[in-house]
């Protein structure tokens, strides 16, 4: 099955089954015949390409990187998401399912819109706010991967405050 295939069915079944949150998505994905890894690398993508649809128009720079970790940090994998299938699909299947049950339950429980959120029940304004790139584990993670995760994160952010990068798009720019 290919990611476009994958984040396709994901969708449907969430469509097809509103009332479906967390673990049981997983399940009615292995139920229709999608392997474990694809099914979490279709529903975290999809996650994080419904919730940059979400704030798209507020004007925060989205980060177009993404890491994909083993439990115990170790790297699999990086990239651009506007090169991955699984977060490609998912951006060009949100204006279809865009006031569905279905989007919002993704597009609430990702992590740019519980961040946006947060900063901005904080205080700050959307103009202001740098997201960080995506960071998907494929297993829960061990104390030793959310260690590595937090150091990335933290020498990231120091990288950021002393250049800003080009690749980051205000997300009135993102192309639909």
């Amino acid at each position: 099955m290919t990611p476009e295939m994958t984040v396709t069915k994901l969708v449907e079944i969430m469509a097809a089954m509103p009332e479906l949150s967390g673990s049981p998505i997983y399940k009615a994905m292995q139920d229709a015949g999608i392997p474990y890894v694809m099914g979490h690398l279709a529903f975290s993508f999809t996650q994080n390409a419904w919730g940059q649809v979400f704030v798209d128009g507020l004007g925060i720079k989205l980060c177009d990187e993404y890491a994909i970790l083993e439990a115990d940090g170790t790297l699999i994998e990086t990239g651009r998401s506007s090169n991955n299938p699984f977060f490609t699909t998912a951006r060009q299947l949100a204006p279809k399912y865009r006031h569905t049950p279905a989007f919002e339950y993704m597009a609430l429980t990702s992590s740019i819109v519980r961040s946006v959120n947060a900063s901005l029940q904080n205080g700050s304004k959307p103009e202001d706010l740098v997201m960080m790139p995506d960071v998907l584990f494929l297993e829960t993670p061990t104390e030793e991967g959310l260690r590595k995760v937090h150091q990335f994160m933290s020498d990231y952010a120091s990288k950021l405050r002393e250049l800003f990068p080009p690749h980051y798009k205000n997300s009135n720019d993102i192309k639909h």
